[in-house]
């Protein structure tokens, strides 16, 4: 059996994956696949749980089979006042058992995902509520701010919004833990992405990995930072002593990663990909101008309204000729977001704005907003719930299997070496490609 499960263990095992098996009818029909996923599952269980195999054998074929199969990642993306809609998202998703374990952000979804990656899962129903967060940094403002004020300080320093009240806020809500200590928390893998506001660096991914002494409030901040809307600012850190300090002792400031020039191989989803084994992405998406390509492209309905067939037409016509423009290398820095930003993940969540929404896309938070963008993250969560648990309720199944042995602290026995002996090393076998 453990050969068995070993070998055929495939997230799209038999295409159960297509979205044409979910284009007619979102929940029910689909028995037989729902039959294998529940078979494997119990089988992933009884290994776990077998007196047959020795604790640590169970540990490394529950680890071993995880690998082949690959993680998933939530990926939470948007800048504005949309980006709230990424909590009614993530309430769907852990109410239904499937919100993966590795999540990033970008912008104000890296504020979110900061959010819930140093909570556990017993805390998250209330934070996931609209008097769940705290928003008192903005009790001063009014609802839609000042646009005298807005004005005057884009005139002045360049930015439209304060970051000194967007840092109060997020600091607020996650207090000054750092990456590493949010791991150790709450099991989740948090991702962040900045750039330097150097020319020519990579942009980095900040993890428990990458940059374990960074705090999470200063990294969510320096990943909104963008040219016209928010400021750039330094990226925290403690030192040995506990002591905040700058990251960088350069005067280097930091930015959204999508500031930076780069290449394909250094986007921050392929830095995912190698540091976590992440083979599949669930795309929350609530970037403004990317809402035209997804209504088209990742929609499970097979017919769509008039009105979204003409706008991916003209947002795909867009895009086109600022990829022409970028060949020329004139494409200014404030464009190429929407070049090179990935829109979409093998499965992409994305809301379906009204008109009056772009009426508050940069108003401040209110519990009255809140509720509202929670509610609506739902409603688009919840047709594409039975397709993300067929490619992901494996994974989850061995990934808690994992976790659990670990926690029972199950170590490896060392490997004796008897002296005098050597190891024989066998020949390499010749290549037959």
């Amino acid at each position: 059996m453990v050969y068995m499960l070993r070998s055929g263990l495939l997230r799209n095992f038999g295409g159960i994956c297509d979205k044409k098996l979910f284009s007619h009818s979102y929940l029910g029909t689909k028995n037989l696949i729902e039959d294998y996923m529940d078979e494997v599952i119990a089988h992933i269980e009884y290994i776990e749980s077998t007196d047959a195999l020795d604790q640590q054998t169970k540990l490394k074929f529950l680890s071993d089979s995880r690998q082949s199969f690959g993680c998933s990642a939530l990926v939470l993306q948007g800048g504005t006042a949309f980006a709230l809609y990424h909590l009614g998202v993530l309430k769907a998703l852990h109410e239904h058992g499937l919100l993966p374990r590795i999540i990033s952000g970008t912008a104000v979804g890296a504020m979110i995902a900061a959010l819930i990656c140093i909570h556990t899962d017993e805390e998250l129903p209330h934070i996931l509520q609209p008097d769940g967060i705290n928003l008192s940094a903005f009790a001063t403002k009014s609802d839609r701010g000042h646009v005298k004020r807005r004005i005057t300080r884009l005139l002045k320093y360049g930015y439209l919004m304060d970051m000194k009240v967007l840092q109060q806020c997020v600091r607020a809500n996650v207090g000054d833990l750092t990456f590493e200590e949010a791991y150790a928390r709450s099991k989740r893998v948090l991702n962040i992405s900045v750039s330097s506001s150097r020319k020519n660096e990579v942009p980095q991914l900040l993890n428990y990995l990458t940059a374990p002494n960074v705090l999470i409030w200063s990294a969510a901040c320096c990943s909104t930072a963008s040219t016209g809307l928010f400021g750039s600012c330094d990226l925290l850190a403690k030192d040995t002593s506990g002591n905040i300090v700058k990251w960088s002792p350069s005067a280097v400031k930091w930015n959204h990663w999508s500031e930076a020039t780069q290449n394909d191989s250094e986007e921050p989803l392929h830095r995912l990909s190698e540091l976590f084994n992440v083979n599949h992405f669930i795309v929350s998406q609530a970037t403004t101008y990317a809402l035209p390509f997804i209504a088209k492209e990742n929609s499970l309905q097979q017919h769509e309204s008039l009105w979204n067939k003409l706008a991916y037409i003209v947002a795909s016509e867009m895009k086109h000729r600022l990829y022409q423009i970028d060949q020329l290398y004139a494409i200014p820095n404030i464009l190429r977001p929407f070049i090179e930003e990935k829109i979409s993940g093998n499965v992409t969540i994305a809301p379906r704005v009204a008109i009056s929404d772009f009426n508050i896309v940069f108003s401040n938070p209110t519990a009255s907003s809140l509720a509202y963008w929670i509610r609506h993250g739902e409603q688009s969560t919840w047709p594409l719930l039975s397709f993300i648990r067929t490619r992901c309720m494996i994974e989850l199944a061995l990934d808690k299997a994992v976790l659990r042995l670990k926690a029972m602290n199950v170590e490896r026995p060392p490997v004796v070496v008897t002296p005098g002996k050597h190891i024989e090393q066998k020949k390499r076998a010749r290549s037959m490609h």
